[in-house]
């Protein structure tokens, strides 16, 4: 068997931890200053980049409560650009990301497994099906639905404009849901074939399904959300999410949501977070302190339970995690009576070091149920699994 010229043995070669890139010996060999100018462990999860340092910090919190000495226990270089999005497989045995130049990897075992050039514009999101299909949507107008071995789109799913959102159902592999124009649109995704759509007065900018898979929850840039029943495609109800003044709201535009078992997390253009009941749709409170007023929120989740509200901020490079209902943090402390109940303050969070931006987190379902793991990627392309 023939080996090519270009081909590097794992066992002839080291990786730069600063870097990623893997060197081979026979180069390493010729140049010393190549050597010296290297970062090198075979435990990489303990040797970082130089200047990473996870350092949590904490507002208005009992630190016994909340999660400590978390620590990086998994690092890999997928993307040599931010990392914009993450995406988590349902059995866990695949992550996602994209950068901001159109490029997404998949990792296996924490390891990059392939890395491709999937659209031609900026990635908007990333989705895994029930059964490891990966689905992702760009501004380059198009969804696509990829192979599990990521070697090729089973289909391309045309759209007239930007697709600025696009999930899997929850409980069929087959279907998914795209977002472009002021229209929602519903495929068979493996044959490329749309089945329903829905049209808006406004442009609908994100989606998401309840946890039980019964709802789809449309957030729009009128501000608005927007729910229907995924079976019959009923109107169900909807809310306005902004800024309250006296009895009236001001909608800001949705950017991004989340829903969780009993509740819904939305962010808005003024730089807002904020918690809705999913019964009745009235808001619960908002999340205070984690940007000033000219910086930009990046996507927010919630955890599987709905008890953690997770936030990056890009501007200022800090990951915060808010509990959703601060209280649980205060049952033996008086500071819980001087909190108001419609917003909390109350936040732990993570900085990785000067000069590493925090792009992008997920939080990966634990196998205990209780231990907080979150997926980081940060500005330099590199991927953070924090423990």
């Amino acid at each position: 068997m023939s080996v090519p010229l270009t081909y590097v043995d794992p066992a002839l070669s080291i990786r730069d931890l600063d870097t990623g890139k893997v060197i081979p010996l026979r180069d390493i060999e010729n140049s010393t200053a190549l050597l010296k100018s290297m970062r090198m462990s075979t435990k990489k999860k303990i040797i970082l980049p130089n200047g990473v340092n996870l350092t949590m910090f904490y507002n208005l919190i009992q630190q016994e409560l909340a999660p400590s000495n978390m620590s990086i226990i998994d690092l890999a270089y997928p993307h040599q650009k931010p990392v914009t999005k993450i995406a988590l497989s349902k059995n866990k045995q695949f992550i996602a990301t994209a950068d901001s130049f159109g490029s997404i990897s998949t990792l296996i075992n924490f390891e990059v497994n392939k890395t491709i050039h999937g659209h031609d514009k900026k990635i908007n999101s990333l989705d895994f099906s029930i059964d490891n299909h990966l689905i992702s949507c760009s501004d380059d107008k198009t969804a696509k639905f990829w192979k599990r071995s990521f070697s090729r789109p089973i289909s391309t799913l045309q759209h007239d404009g930007p697709v600025r959102a696009a999930k899997f159902y929850p409980n069929d592999p087959d279907s998914a849901v795209t977002c472009c124009g002021k229209e929602v649109i519903f495929w068979n995704a493996r044959r490329g074939v749309i089945i329903n759509s829905l049209q808006f007065l406004s442009e609908p900018t994100a989606i998401d399904f309840s946890s039980d898979g019964n709802l789809i929850i449309i957030g729009c840039l009128n501000g608005y959300c927007y729910l229907y029943e995924l079976a019959k495609m009923m109107y169900v109800g909807q809310f306005a999410c902004g800024r309250r003044k006296k009895k009236a709201i001001i909608p800001k535009s949705v950017l991004s949501l989340s829903c969780g078992p009993d509740s819904i997390v939305v962010s808005t253009s003024d730089n807002r977070v904020r918690l809705y009941d999913l019964k009745d749709y009235h808001f619960v409170r908002k999340f205070l302190s984690y940007s000033s007023s000219n910086e930009e929120t990046t996507d927010v989740s919630l955890s599987s339970d709905g008890s953690m509200v997770f936030i990056a901020n890009k501007e200022n490079g800090r990951a915060f995690v808010y509990p959703t209902d601060a209280s649980t943090f205060f049952k033996k402390s008086t500071i819980v009576h001087s909190l108001k109940e419609d917003a909390s303050s109350t936040f732990f969070g993570f900085t990785l070091g000067e000069g590493f931006v925090i792009t992008s987190t997920l939080v990966e379902p634990s196998d205990d149920g209780e231990k907080l793991v979150l997926l980081i990627g940060d500005s330099g392309g590199r991927l953070y699994r924090v423990c």
